[in-house]
């Protein structure tokens, strides 16, 4: 478990890859964002896209899923997010994604938690981001005096 001290301004991690399957992306748009530029081949051509393209709530899933490979952090709450979609994500892409400590900072209100911005990245093999998100998280800071990780 790594809590608000385990992590360093500017330190960048990387978790990956994910294959995205262009029948996967149709069947979870089906089901959760049925919307033609993700389901429809031939409308999302007319629209300037080359193939059906994946959701944005399909992309936060992978990138999340992909942020849970690594070391779990104490997390108390997410205070604010900002995301982007640059670029879209279609089947047969390959996704990583980075995670770096933008900024941290121990809270006023709460001094046995600290808050932490992060930048979390969602990228192709082409290193076009499909996702940029930037959190704001509330972690747990480590008891005084112990230093044994995950206590």
């Amino acid at each position: 478990m790594l809590y608000f001290e385990d992590f360093e301004v500017g330190a960048t991690e990387r978790a990956g890859d994910y294959l995205l399957d262009r029948e996967e992306l149709i069947a979870f748009a089906r089901q959760w964002d049925p919307q033609r530029i993700h389901t429809d081949a031939e409308f999302a051509r007319e629209l300037g896209l080359k193939d059906v393209s994946a959701s944005s709530c399909h992309t936060f899933c992978i990138n999340a899923k992909l942020m849970n490979q690594l070391q779990p952090y104490a997390l108390v709450g997410a205070m604010e997010m900002d995301m982007k979609m640059p670029t879209p994500a279609y089947g047969g892409d390959r996704l990583f994604f980075t995670r770096t400590c933008l900024d941290k900072r121990v809270s006023r209100s709460k001094p046995g938690r600290g808050i932490v911005t992060f930048e979390f990245r969602l990228y192709n093999q082409n290193d076009e981001t499909v996702l940029l998100e930037r959190p704001v998280l509330m972690l747990q800071r480590r008891a005084a005096g112990n230093e044994r990780a995950g206590a």
